[in-house]
């Protein structure tokens, strides 16, 4: 065996001995976490959507294990969606009866408390925003794709923040 392949050989072994894994520990790594969302806001059905979202990837980053039962958490993340803001875009200055296209605007403030003393252990807030536009022009703009992709944005901001 040359020189080379018995420092690799070693290096692997002292690694794999050591439970090293690669990336960098986040504050929630190895954490059972509970995830409410509260939908304050007049936009449908998106409390369940982004809970399943935000769950989805906090999973993907790995580390991280979300349970259904606040009991059984180690975190508790109560996500407020506080405001919900749905507005015409005109993209031609002639189209002034017609909208060309919505934005969506979300804003969600999140507290993320630890089970065992019942203390915050942060606080944030989160915006985030879509914009759909007519197929053609006679038909209107559908919000539902715009509305799918807000969540999408909104979940994905959320978990970078919670895991980091």
């Amino acid at each position: 065996m040359n020189r080379r392949s018995c420092y690799f050989f070693l290096t692997s072994l002292l690694l794999a001995g050591c439970n090293y894994k690669v990336g960098h520990p986040t504050k929630l790594s190895g954490s059972n976490v509970f995830i409410e969302v509260k939908n304050l806001t007049m936009a449908p059905q998106i409390g369940p959507l982004l809970n399943r979202v935000i769950s989805e990837e906090l999973i993907k980053a790995g580390g991280v294990k979300v349970v259904i039962n606040q009991r059984s958490a180690d975190y508790s993340v109560t996500v407020n969606l506080l405001e919900y803001d749905k507005s015409a875009n005109f993209f031609n200055s002639n189209d002034t009866v017609l909208a060309s296209g919505f934005k969506l605007n979300m804003q969600a403030n999140i507290e993320m408390r630890s089970w065992k003393n019942n203390r915050i252990n942060s606080e944030f807030t989160v915006l985030s925003d879509s914009l759909t536009m007519r197929e053609n022009s006679l038909s209107q703009p559908k919000d539902r794709q715009a509305l799918m992709e807000l969540i999408r944005s909104l979940g994905k901001k959320i978990a970078f923040r919670l895991r980091n």
